[in-house]
């Protein structure tokens, strides 16, 4: 078995956010107690409205990751 010290996700801003689908690849590793990085790249390609919309999203899909284990 893989045991991993920690796992990176990284979404290319301007790209679409499919919130579930990214709730769901973070949620396992994070169930299992490892680190989940959520990286947000290329953040100088859209405009500051744009980048607060994805930061919005992001933080919701951490807030619902943890509250799943309690941890808020």
């Amino acid at each position: 078995m893989i045991q991993y010290t920690y796992i990176r996700y990284c979404h290319k801003a301007g790209h679409r956010v499919i919130p579930e689908r990214i709730k769901q690849m973070v949620s396992i590793p994070h169930h299992r107690m490892v680190p989940v990085f959520l990286v947000l790249t290329d953040v100088f390609s859209i405009d500051d409205e744009a980048l607060a919309e994805f930061r919005a999203v992001f933080r919701s899909i951490v807030r619902e990751v943890r509250a799943e284990l309690g941890h808020l």
